[in-house]
């Protein structure tokens, strides 16, 4: 469909003047694949309560702090115990909590819950930090940089009765196993791999497909360059910033490989959420360009862009598909938290040269991509006709996504299998604004529950 569009607009002899790209932007952003829900934090409050209560079950507790098992390395040193080792907090992170999580057209792939495990017990302090005492039963870990900026080894602190010169290693590796050693947490299945994180789908507490993953607390930020980096358009707020540069950063596994097996890296996750949340409506209609390297290419161009700059939200998407384009080919794209941390790093020559190519090719096929996008949801259009309709002047009303779907769209069939999955659809889909006997709303938000709507739209399931 995209080819058929490239075609069709190739066909005319002005198509930028013939087609405005606004107008195609803005039928694609009512489509519910891509629609950002503006009320999104009282959901996340409550899907984070609830993954949180359920992953303290699962691990045989109410409310954390939870115990985890001790961790005794064979034939380990007695500095090497972490007895008092718990789940402090568990959190959502990643596009379930930023809202940018998707919807495929198919109707068969959704994004994966994203859930960190807080970890209390281990005691982690950077180097030069003044000397505190660590909370009762703590075991003190202390910070080794590598040559990589933002990647650290962790090592245990000596005790008068080791016999070992160097510091032992508390290895990202054993990190990743302690979640492993719980199987109630994965349905007594095997638990599957993803780069650091396990897998795992325990219905019908956790419907969806979850990738869990262990962090350690840092005391403090490890960077200065943000809280005093020039903003050419104020964004994000002063007060932000403070509040940012006082929230501590938090310590993550690195993958599998061999080469990664002892490794941290830095993560932002808190802050990211924050800032995600702090974008204009304009800004975060970029947002809707997937991948962490394109968020983190928004967020440079909002400290560097005009506000007024934003309103063109097509030229923003094609800037900042630019930047990553730039970025890859120059073989760097800076943290944004961190500017000294190279996000590209890990990545091959291949993958970066894949990487500049497909970022490049999609900003010149942008147009062509939404038509096709918005033409597959709306079954009623041909790309063709789709185009023709949003031509100047137009010869009928503008064109309502909403309507259209109402009346005839493709929406996701599920069949869910638990209350719990209903529940987490109308989170997840954003459709927690759907009331009864309101079809064309629940329609557009793309949720299209066998044996339910029918009675949700006459108002049977209230009590379900």
């Amino acid at each position: 469909m995209c080819e058929t569009a490239r075609a069709w607009l190739a066909g005319r002899p002005d198509p930028a003047a013939l087609l405005p790209p606004d107008a195609l932007v803005a039928a694609a952003l009512q489509l519910p694949y891509i629609t950002v829900n503006r009320g999104h934090e009282p959901a996340i409050a409550t899907l984070d309560d609830t993954v949180e209560r359920v992953a303290c079950l699962l691990l045989g507790g109410r409310r954390p702090p939870v115990p985890l098992r001790p961790v005794e390395p064979p034939g380990g040193c007695v500095c090497q115990r972490l007895p008092a080792l718990a789940v402090r907090r568990v959190l959502l992170s990643g596009s379930s909590r930023e809202c940018s999580q998707v919807l495929l057209i198919d109707g068969e792939t959704k994004s994966d819950l994203d859930v960190m495990f807080e970890l209390a017990g281990a005691d982690v302090c950077w180097p030069g930090e003044a000397e505190v005492p660590p909370e009762p039963g703590s075991t003190r870990l202390w910070v080794r940089r590598t040559e990589q900026e933002g990647f650290v080894l962790l090592e245990f602190e000596q005790h008068a009765e080791c016999r070992h010169r160097e510091r032992r290693l508390f290895s990202a590796a054993v990190a990743r196993d302690l979640l492993r050693a719980h199987p109630a947490l994965f349905g007594g299945r095997e638990p599957g791999r993803a780069g650091p994180a396990s897998t795992t789908a325990v219905r019908p507490y956790l419907p969806y497909p979850c990738d869990l993953l262990v962090c350690l607390p840092l005391r403090r930020w490890p960077s200065e360059e943000y809280g005093a980096r020039r903003r050419p358009a104020d964004w994000p707020p002063p007060g932000l910033v403070r509040a940012l540069c006082a929230t501590p950063a938090l310590l993550v596994p690195v993958g599998c490989t061999p080469q990664e097996e002892h490794q941290w890296r830095l993560s932002f996750s808190r802050h990211e959420y924050a800032v995600y949340r702090a974008l204009t409506d304009r800004q975060r209609d970029c947002f809707e360009l997937k991948s962490y390297y394109l968020k983190t290419a928004l967020l440079w161009l909002a400290e560097r862009r005009p506000p007024g700059d934003w309103e063109d939200v097509y030229g923003s998407m094609l800037a900042v598909l630019t930047l990553v384009a730039e970025a890859a080919g120059q073989r760097r794209l800076s943290c944004y938290f961190n500017a000294e941390m190279n996000v590209l790093t890990g990545r091959t020559e291949a993958e970066l040269t894949e990487l500049a190519e497909s970022a490049a090719s999609l900003a010149g096929r942008l147009t062509s991509c939404l038509a096709a996008l918005t033409a597959s949801c709306l079954q009623r259009f041909t790309v063709e006709q789709l185009l023709e309709r949003l031509l100047p002047p137009a010869p009928a009303p503008p064109l309502d996504v909403s309507r259209e779907l109402a009346e005839g769209c493709r929406a996701p069939m599920v069949e869910p299998d638990h209350g719990a999955d209903i529940l987490l659809l109308c989170w997840l889909d954003r459709a927690e604004n759907v009331e009864p006997g309101d079809p064309i709303n629940f329609r557009r938000r793309g949720l299209c529950l066998p044996g339910l709507r029918d009675r949700w739209l006459v108002g049977e399931m209230e009590e379900e």
